[in-house]
């Protein structure tokens, strides 16, 4: 009995062993294909657009259809490949239905930010190895590092498919700036009995930091003399103005951190 274990390769080819599994078909005729409505909406099929753009390797994972010419697996990959005028590279296995299409979408694992993180660091992606020193010395998570959006010029949206990419950029000023807001936060912190969310709030002492009515250095000295005042919210509305009323306290001039 042949299996895959029996499968060896001999100076870069493949030993007689070896047979092939299955076939893969090609074609541009988007209209053989059906869906099960039960299946899952395609969510991110526009984001396999813009890799293709990059680099087209549908060729390499061909959608799974039964003998019906149902979408079993890949149901994104198709949209986006029709969606841009690309073939589509099929295999058919006949006798799979919904309970198998759920068993493959269950079964499947996406990389997340840390396989990302470390898979750009070995690569030694020094905007990368900068982001993994602050996520380490703080603990904050690697998604909202990343998405913190330090600079103020890119949608999160935009810079979570920019960081898969590998085209973050976080450069040095970048990590002080995290770094020194996380300084703020962990006064806080300290001085709250309740636990503060460290995103919602790192994101409102950004905004602040970028107010320029705002002295950071007096801001430090407020939460260290009056950090008791801060309070869990409900919202980041709720949080500016509690970091608002703690920065004006005892304060003759006023100043408003809604700009």
């Amino acid at each position: 009995m042949e299996t895959l274990e029996s499968t060896t390769k001999n100076n870069g080819k493949m030993s007689d062993h070896s047979k092939k599994a299955y076939e893969v078909f090609v074609t541009y005729d988007y209209n053989l294909f059906n869906f099960y409505s039960s299946n899952r909406k395609p969510t991110h099929y526009k984001q396999i657009m813009a890799s293709m753009g990059l680099r087209d390797l549908s060729n390499c994972l061909p959608i799974l259809v039964n003998e019906d010419m149902i979408i079993i697996d890949g149901q994104n990959r198709f949209h986006a490949c029709k969606e841009s005028g690309r073939p589509i590279y099929y295999h058919i296995q006949p006798g799979l239905d919904e309970d198998a299409m759920i068993i493959l979408n269950t079964n499947q694992v996406n990389w997340g930010p840390s396989q990302y993180l470390r898979y750009y660091c070995i690569k030694r992606n020094f905007d990368y190895l900068r982001l993994k020193d602050v996520h380490l010395a703080t603990k904050l998570g690697i998604s909202l590092l990343h998405t913190i959006n330090i600079s103020g010029v890119t949608p999160q949206k935009s810079s979570v498919m920019l960081f898969n990419k590998g085209e973050l950029r976080f450069k040095e000023h970048d990590k002080q700036t995290v770094k020194s807001l996380y300084g703020y936060f962990s006064v806080l912190q300290a001085a709250c009995s309740e636990n503060l969310p460290s995103g919602l709030l790192m994101r409102q002492l950004l905004k602040i930091s970028r107010n320029r009515k705002v002295n950071m250095s007096q801001f430090g000295d407020k939460i260290k003399k009056y950090g008791f005042m801060m309070k869990r919210q409900v919202d980041s509305k709720a949080y500016l103005v509690n970091l608002e009323d703690i920065y004006n306290h005892y304060s003759a001039t006023k100043i408003s951190f809604k700009y």
